[in-house]
């Protein structure tokens, strides 16, 4: 604003001056002309010596208009030639051609000299209008960076970081800090509500799968594999079992307890694989799918069982829903797993979605209420794995999780 100020300030005095010197010497060389034509007081050359000024004619034969003057126009202009500058005031009176010219070297470097003061004083401003427009943009801005920073640094686990209005004063960023508090404040309710539900949740929940688990345990030992009871036993407690990991699952999500996660069991991925495959094979036969576990590099290093079998099973269930045909395979590579399908496939667009709580695709006519691989990627964002899904040529998707290994 103070480049544009000071740029349009000077020009314009610049124009101003100039106007204001044109009309002031035009005026005195006319009236320069008019004495000198009106008024009889000697000869012509005693009379230009007293005005300061030549003065040509086109009838004159002592002194004509010089060539090189002949053609400047009628009325004022300004002659800068080497070192001089000329003032000239060119006038028809009576079918007379006249032409004055008047020394004006002098006010000329006068001019110049005012004219370099603008600049200076131009140049001075801007200076001056950058230095201290940037110290109170520092001024006013540190604090502002200062709350930034310190809004991005909060911890939801760690509540009592929540105080940022103590540090500011009762202005604009004092205000947006007293806010901020007073939406991390809210927030913290927030979660411990949620926790608390949780806790109590997974607590009767786990009080009631431990009936129904020692109840299934105690029917299958009392019936026979041939029994036609059996089956549906063995159901209920595979189904058990899986409620159990899915309840301690939420639970340590829940909490976001890191501690808690890094005691639960550790297994390999080749364990983690295995096991996954034993508990999925015959429902993939039934469908008539092949479920094939490939080992491309084996790795020793220990991961968190609970995460790692959830992770599985939702993305070999998500595989079993969307492939009709074909094979479905579990890729195991140093330090990341992937399912591989020849189901559906996943168009481009969708990918950005299913990842989104009760996103269950375009097409689709499979049960569930789209929340798998939901709980996939908030498994990966707790444990610090990544999760990545692309389509596969000619037709089928693939899943692939990153993990970070907790110990060898």
């Amino acid at each position: 604003m103070t480049f544009v100020v000071s740029s349009v300030f000077s020009f314009a005095l610049i124009k101003v001056f100039h106007y204001v010197e044109e009309q002031i010497i035009s005026r005195e060389l006319q009236d320069k002309l008019s004495y000198f034509l009106y008024e009889d007081n000697g000869n012509q050359d005693t009379k230009m010596q007293m005005l300061g000024v030549n003065i040509y004619s086109s009838n004159s034969e002592t002194y004509p208009i010089p060539k090189e003057f002949s053609h400047l126009k009628f009325g004022f202009t300004e002659i800068v030639k080497d070192s001089h500058a000329l003032h000239a005031y060119r006038r028809l009176l009576s079918g007379n051609d006249y032409l004055v010219i008047q020394d004006q070297t002098n006010l000329e470097e006068n001019e110049r000299a005012l004219f370099y003061g603008v600049k200076v004083g131009y140049v001075l401003s801007i200076i001056t209008a950058a230095l201290v427009g940037w110290l109170l943009a520092k001024r006013l801005t540190n604090p502002l960076v200062r709350l930034t920073s310190q809004v991005g640094q909060f911890n939801p686990e760690n509540p009592s970081q929540v105080s940022l209005a103590h540090e500011y004063g009762n202005d604009e960023i004092g205000h947006l800090a007293r806010a901020f508090d007073k939406a991390f404040g809210q927030l913290n309710i927030a979660l411990k509500r949620e926790r608390l539900f949780t806790s109590d949740v997974s607590h009767e929940l786990r009080t009631s799968l431990m009936v129904v688990g020692a109840a299934s345990t105690i029917l299958l030992q009392s019936n026979k594999e041939n029994n036609k009871n059996y089956h549906y036993i063995e159901r209920i407690k595979k189904a058990n079992n899986d409620m159990t990991k899915l309840v301690q699952t939420f639970l340590i999500l829940a909490r976001s307890n890191k501690e808690e996660s890094e005691v639960s069991e550790k297994v390999t991925l080749l364990t983690a694989a295995e096991k996954q495959i034993q508990i999925w094979q015959e429902e993939f036969k039934s469908k008539g799918l092949q479920l094939i576990l490939e080992k491309k590099v084996p790795t020793p290093l220990l991961f968190n069982a609970t995460f790692l079998d959830t992770v599985m099973t939702n993305l070999l269930r998500n595989a079993l829903h969307y492939t009709n045909s074909g094979v479905v395979k579990i890729i195991l590579e140093k330090n990341q797993f992937s399912i591989q399908d020849t189901g559906t496939g996943i168009s481009i667009q969708e990918q950005a979605l299913i990842f989104e709580p009760f996103y269950r695709g375009v097409n689709t006519e499979t049960e569930g209420l789209g929340l798998g691989l939901s709980l996939v990627q908030r498994i990966c964002n707790h444990q610090g794995w990544t999760v990545d899904v692309k389509s596969v040529s000619p037709q089928g998707s693939i899943f692939t999780v990153v993990l970070n290994p907790i110990s060898l």
